[in-house]
């Protein structure tokens, strides 16, 4: 690994990176049309070099048409030089989330994630939050595929020591299932944050799909079982993100345990009923007819 190539790469961005505004979407379109002064192959050679570092697959010459370069000059630790945070990679789909600290001659990496995509460019964002240390939040797409969706979206604070905290939540996810079974979709966004707590609001419904009953000719219409639209606060304690207890979740917020099932990949409906247990009683006691049996076959198969 040439030591110059990070210093190299320090150079060519703050060189024209300008001034940063402290928040706002991550638009590459500026740096890109700076950076493309300079030549593909020099640009690929760059992120060839950091992949070097570490070890990530190599750009060949045939990739350079759809190289994605994304870069940002933000104060994200506790020092008050700026970090360099590079998002790029063989294409759209393929990016490492890479941030590199400079100190005299010295260049560290404090973060190296692959970042997956598929759907739309990789986002990131800095949150506008008090003080000179910023917060990351960038879009991540987990699962995908025919009725089911789950994109989350990190947000990355770093510690006094320069080691990054994840708070990790969906940013938009959803499953549609067929037959009797739980249907869900849940949306989240920040409503308010500083660099020791964010509060998201949570908007969730979750629904025991319709099913066609081919002898009768008639479609069961979806119930609601469970949903809202509530904020959690989340804080910043002993160097991790964790849900608040006190009284800001309380009478009419979600409690910790709902939380942690929203936060969920997946779940089986065992879990999902002991958590919803008191509003899908609410939903049983109001139905009637043929709604109401397919409630109850569907409460009756859960093991």
């Amino acid at each position: 690994m040439n030591p110059d190539t990070i210093a190299r790469f320090f150079i060519i961005f703050f060189v024209f990176s300008g001034v940063l505004f402290s928040c706002h979407r991550a638009d590459s379109s500026l740096h890109e049309r700076a950076l493309n002064a300079h030549s593909t192959h020099e640009k690929r050679d760059i992120l060839n070099e950091l992949y070097e570092l570490t070890r990530m697959q190599k750009i060949e010459n045939g990739d350079t048409g759809s190289l994605y370069f994304n870069a940002l000059s933000v104060n994200l630790d506790a020092t008050p030089e700026p970090e360099l945070i590079v998002l790029g990679g063989k294409n759209q789909k393929e990016t490492q989330l890479m941030i590199l600290k400079q100190a005299g001659n010295k260049n560290q990496f404090l973060l190296n994630k692959t970042i997956q995509n598929w759907y739309h460019e990789p986002q990131l964002t800095v949150l506008n939050v008090p003080g000179p240390q910023k917060m990351l939040a960038v879009r991540e797409l987990l699962n995908h595929g025919t009725g089911i969706y789950h994109e989350v979206i990190h947000y990355i604070r770093f510690t006094e020591n320069a080691e990054p905290a994840w708070l990790t939540l969906p940013f938009h996810a959803y499953r549609e299932g067929w037959g009797e079974s739980v249907s869900y979709e849940i949306k989240t966004r920040v409503k308010q944050a500083t660099l020791n707590e964010i509060y998201v609001e949570f908007d969730y419904e979750y629904h025991l799909l319709g099913q066609e009953e081919a002898a009768a000719g008639y479609y069961i219409p979806n119930l609601v079982l469970a949903g809202g639209k509530e904020e959690v606060l989340f804080v910043f304690e002993s160097g991790k993100w964790t849900v608040f207890t006190g009284e800001e979740n309380e009478a009419g917020q979600l409690n910790t345990s709902k939380v942690e099932f929203l936060m969920a990949e997946t779940f089986d409906d065992s879990t999902f009923h002991h958590v919803f247990k008191a509003e899908i009683a609410e939903a049983t006691a109001v139905l009637k007819g043929e709604k109401k049996a397919a409630l109850e076959r569907y409460l009756n198969a859960i093991p």
